[in-house]
């Protein structure tokens, strides 16, 4: 069985791939390029589905209350910023999913708005998988006994089975890849 942080890690890997298709269609939209209105409303439904529910979801339900168990607190902790920036996030992609279905009906206007949201939850998603890759994952590594990383594996299984088909991080991974495609870009 993964280890939990290893596994959320991966989960960012793809989620910094659709970041840099929202940035790079941000900008082709921003130099007056056209970009198929399917990339953003695409990765509306990427970021609602894969990042929050399937992967922010298994963070707030699982791996932030282990860390509270472990001895992390519950007021003033990294976790507790996170989740703040998990709902901050939330409401960039709301403008993003409005503007991008105002540019999907044809709606030119709404290209500054597109571009704006697009950045805005870029930037602060970059920040925070930064915060958890190389600051909360290692601390809880630490902090964690090797009876509840066990358990926390095993609830992560648990709820992945429970909330989402079996083939959820194949099928989002095709949209990344067909994106990246669709935008020309490279994967290092």
């Amino acid at each position: 069985m993964a280890n939990c942080t290893e596994v959320m890690v991966k989960e960012h890997e793809l989620i910094l791939r659709m970041l840099d298709i929202l940035e790079t269609g941000a900008d082709k939209l921003s130099r007056g390029e056209f970009v198929p209105p399917e990339v953003f409303t695409g990765a509306v439904i990427f970021i609602r589905e894969f990042a929050d529910r399937f992967h922010h979801g298994k963070e707030e339900d699982v791996f932030f209350p282990a860390l509270y168990e472990a001895g992390m607190p519950e007021e003033n902790s990294p976790q507790e910023l996170l989740n703040l920036e998990h709902k901050l996030g939330r409401r960039f992609v709301g403008r993003l999913d409005e503007a991008a279905e105002q540019y999907m009906d044809g709606d030119d206007g709404a290209i500054p708005a597109v571009v704006e949201a697009a950045r805005d939850y870029v930037r602060l998603l970059r920040q925070h998988i930064l915060k958890e890759n190389e600051g909360l994952f290692p601390v809880a590594e630490r902090l964690m006994s090797d009876s509840l990383k066990e358990r926390v594996n095993q609830n992560y299984a648990e709820v992945e089975r429970e909330r989402f088909p079996e083939d959820t991080v194949l099928r989002f991974t095709q949209l990344v890849e067909r994106f990246e495609h669709l935008l020309d870009i490279k994967k290092n």
